[in-house]
């Protein structure tokens, strides 16, 4: 999570570095929204992502992007206007709010626009300032009276500095906007076979790592089965359990590895299922190369090992498929 922050309602809105923000009742979590600025790509961007978020006192949510833009919602949290510098890019380290200019605060940088007022028609503020600061600063926060609250670090190790400042008497110069260059979604072939698709999990041993996956991604996913285990939280784990026979595919392949002591059990399993399975039984091998005796499996009379009662693990394995042995 890169931002944290509550709504005038009591609702959380964070941001977790996709283009988008989430909006979350923690009395109803089923439920959520999310935010993201009007003109954003169909594909999600890194440069996009949305990493900072503040609320005003007047109930309006800001939010800051890496590439520099910023945008500014209504009191019910609707975006409503959205700016993008042409010069800086720099993501935002903190945003605030009076009633008349959003502040945003970048390494070494310090930007506000101009918020539109109801009523003033002909309003001839700029729409874009910005000014280089002489100290550095880290965060910022606004202050009753056009104030500015700005503290950074100190070079002597010290706890910091902290400073007021008027914003009305800074050096302002003008800042040029842009217009963001959004990025389509290539275009998908629909044609050949379907995959199935696996909804990332906590607890799994391949695909992207937990943090990758966004709301979105879990709500709108349809696999056409699930695969899981019966241990854990009841969220967790599917509501309902189906044979493996009835969701795998016919040409599946099992492997079975160990522990030894499970193998047995394992085949079981696949016999009784008519799954199509092979034991790999390395742990039978003694001396490598056949002498010592101590690696002979029963073979299966009707499988293609079975010209000979016995075959050695360490010549003929030590995988073996489950139908050439008896085991």
């Amino acid at each position: 999570v890169h931002a944290l922050a509550t709504s005038a309602d009591g609702r959380a809105i964070f941001a977790d570095g996709s283009p988008q923000v989430w909006v979350i009742d923690p009395d109803h979590p089923e439920g959520y929204m999310k935010l993201r600025f009007k003109h954003t790509s169909a594909i999600d961007l890194e440069q996009e992502g949305i990493v900072a978020v503040t609320v005003t006192a007047n109930g309006r949510a800001l939010l800051g992007a890496r590439d520099g833009g910023v945008a500014w919602t209504s009191k019910a949290l609707r975006v409503v206007e959205e700016r993008f510098p042409r010069e800086s890019q720099r993501p935002p380290l903190a945003l605030d709010a009076d009633n008349g200019w959003v502040y945003v605060l970048r390494a070494g940088v310090l930007d506000r626009f101009a918020m539109p007022r109801k009523g003033e028609e002909d309003d001839t503020r700029p729409p874009a300032q910005t000014l280089r600061l002489q100290r550095a600063a880290t965060c910022m926060v606004t202050a009753p009276g056009g104030m500015l609250v700005l503290a950074g670090p100190q070079s002597d190790d010290q706890l910091g500095r902290l400073w007021t400042v008027d914003a009305e008497t800074l050096a302002w110069e003008p800042l040029a906007l842009r217009e963001r260059t959004l990025l389509e979604a290539a275009h998908s072939d629909d044609s050949g076979r379907k995959k199935p698709d696996f909804t990332q999990v906590r607890s799994k041993l391949t695909g992207p790592a937990i943090s990758k996956v966004s709301v979105d991604a879990v709500i709108s996913a349809t696999p056409a089965f699930w695969v899981t285990r019966d241990t854990g939280a009841i969220l967790e784990r599917p509501s309902i359990a189906m044979e493996a026979t009835d969701v795998l595919p016919a040409d599946a392949l099992f492997l079975g590895c160990g522990p030894a002591g499970l193998l047995h059990g394992f085949a079981d399993f696949a016999r009784a299922r008519n799954l199509d399975a092979v034991l790999s039984l390395e742990t039978y091998m003694g001396c490598g190369f056949g002498v010592c005796n101590a690696c002979p499996v029963a073979t299966n009379p009707d499988g293609p090992l079975g010209f000979w009662p016995y075959t050695r693990t360490c010549i003929e394995g030590p995988v073996f498929p489950l139908s050439s042995i008896q085991f």
